[in-house]
């Protein structure tokens, strides 16, 4: 099974554009009690950041953002000087196996993840550059009128970010 998306959109106000693009697919096996599976999952996402505008400008011209006209604020926190967005991508790869029957069925996991994701405000920019490893077991089963599911999860995250200031002038 693969499935695909994309979606754009100019947003109500002025710098609020976003984009988003996804693949989903998944492929897998069964023979006799044995079923494996394997996920693969990556995501693109991008959106401008309006940001907040005053109550009368809201009232007078809501599609603004500070920077469309000539005031002092506007000079001041120009938005499209400072272009706040987030900019992010995810790829996810996973892969599931179980084996077993009603009486007892095992289920193990597996799955690793990078994430790099920048998030740009008007005063600081946050790189993040993630990295996941992670594994899980469950075991379920029935015994006579009682049923039970025991699982364990373990996950190990390695995240690095940095904080840059970004300058009024872009």
């Amino acid at each position: 099974r693969v499935f695909l998306s994309h979606d754009e959109a100019d947003g109500y106000r002025h710098h609020s554009a976003s984009r988003r693009s996804n693949l989903h697919a998944n492929a897998g096996w069964r023979s006799g009690g044995v079923e494996n599976r394997t996920y693969l999952s990556y995501t693109d996402l991008k959106f401008d950041i309006p940001n907040v505008i005053t109550r009368d400008r809201l009232r007078q011209d809501p599609r603004s953002v500070l920077g469309d006209y000539d005031t002092p604020q506007d000079r001041a926190t120009n938005i499209y000087l400072r272009d706040p967005n987030r900019d992010t991508r995810q790829l996810r790869l996973a892969n599931r196996t179980s084996w077993g029957d009603e009486s007892l069925r095992h289920i193990l996991g597996v799955y690793w993840q990078k994430v790099d994701d920048t998030f740009t405000s008007p005063a600081l920019s946050s790189p993040t550059d993630g990295h996941t490893l992670g594994l899980q077991w469950s075991a379920e089963g029935r015994s006579g009128r009682l049923a039970y599911r025991l699982g364990m999860n373990w996950a190990r995250t390695d995240m690095d970010r940095d904080m840059r200031t970004v300058s009024a002038t872009g």
